[in-house]
């Protein structure tokens, strides 16, 4: 399977400062445990946070995405994720909690799968 580089979420609608502020309010109220917000935040950004662990797990252990976009969603339905808004940041900072659960995960599971 060819690991697919992370998509960068580029459209002329998140340019726009009142789109950014919008983002920005509805992953707080999904860092705050909002099914809703979370659904939206899960339909519009699942795909290419879902490329974004592939990319960080590689191709060996790709198979693995979905569970650290599921790991995700978990911490935002528990509230174990803060968040402070700032013009913009939401976005970058969903990528970065994927890939720091990508990377635990990818260690977890090179110990689990290790020949022994």
């Amino acid at each position: 399977m060819k690991t697919v580089k992370p998509l960068h979420v580029h459209t002329a609608n998140l340019e726009n400062a009142d789109v950014l502020e919008e983002l920005d309010l509805l992953y707080l109220a999904a860092t705050r445990g909002d099914r809703d917000a979370i659904g939206a935040i899960l339909i519009a950004f699942g795909p290419p946070l879902l490329n974004e662990a592939r990319f960080v797990l590689g191709e060996r252990y790709a198979d693995e995405a979905p569970d650290v976009v599921a790991e995700f969603s978990e911490l935002l339905l528990t509230g174990e994720l803060h968040f402070r808004p700032r013009r913009g940041d939401a976005i970058w900072v969903m990528r970065r909690t994927v890939r720091g659960i990508a990377r635990r995960m990818r260690g977890r599971v090179r110990r689990f799968r290790r020949p022994r």
